[in-house]
C-alpha cells in the first residue's frame, strides 16, 4: 500500500498533475446541486475551491486527491466518502461530518474546525499541523501516525480512538477526553 502512495507522489512530481481524474459530468452535476440526497460522485483530483459546498451531501463520493484548500465548509457531509490524499489545508470547517470516511494522508494543516464529526473515520498519516480544533469528536477513529503537531485542541472527544504513533507535539490541549 505504501508503494502505491509513493508512486502517486512520484507521478505528481514528474508530471505536475494528480493521478486522480474527476468525472466532468459529475463536476457539472455538483455545480447545479440543490440539497436533497447524497451525491455519490467521482470528484477525484478535482479542484473544488470555486464551488460552494455549504450544506452539500457528498456521502459516498470519491474525492481522492481533491483540492479543497482554503475553503469555508458549513454543514457539508463527507460520510463514507473516499478522501485519501485530499488537500484541506487552511480550510474552515463548521459542523462538517466525515463519519466513517477514508482519509489516508489528508492534509488539514492550518485549518479551523468547529463541531466536526470524525467518528469512525480512518485517518492514517493525516496532518492537522497548527490547526485549531474545537468541540470535535473522533469517537472510534483510526488515527495511526496522524500528526497534530502545534494544534490547539479544545473540548475534543477521542473516546475509543486508536492513536497509535500519533503525534501531539507542542499542542495546546483543553478538556480532552481520551478514555477508552
Amino acid at each position: 500500500m505504501r508503494s502505491i502512495n509513493c508512486l502517486s507522489y512520484l507521478l505528481i512530481f514528474l508530471f505536475g498533475q494528480s493521478v486522480y481524474a474527476a468525472n466532468p459530468l459529475h463536476l457539472k452535476m455538483l455545480k447545479n446541486y440543490t440539497y436533497s440526497t447524497p451525491l455519490k460522485l467521482d470528484l477525484s483530483g478535482a479542484d473544488l475551491r470555486l464551488y460552494n459546498l455549504d450544506e452539500v451531501d457528498l456521502s459516498g463520493a470519491n474525492l481522492q486527491g481533491a483540492n479543497l484548500s482554503g475553503m469555508q465548509l458549513i454543514r457539508t457531509k463527507f460520510d463514507n466518502a473516499l478522501l485519501n490524499h485530499a488537500n484541506f489545508k487552511g480550510a474552515s470547517l463548521d459542523r462538517v461530518s466525515f463519519q466513517n470516511a477514508f482519509m489516508e494522508c489528508v492534509d488539514f494543516s492550518q485549518s479551523t474546525f468547529m463541531y466536526v464529526n470524525f467518528n469512525d473515520a480512518r485517518l492514517p498519516s493525516a496532518k492537522f499541523l497548527d490547526s485549531i480544533i474545537k468541540r470535535t469528536t473522533f469517537l472510534r477513529a483510526k488515527l495511526k501516525r496522524t500528526d497534530f503537531t502545534g494544534a490547539n485542541l479544545y473540548i475534543i472527544n477521542f473516546s475509543n480512538a486508536n492513536w497509535e504513533d500519533a503525534k501531539f507535539d507542542n499542542t495546546i490541549q483543553t478538556k480532552i477526553n481520551r478514555f477508552n
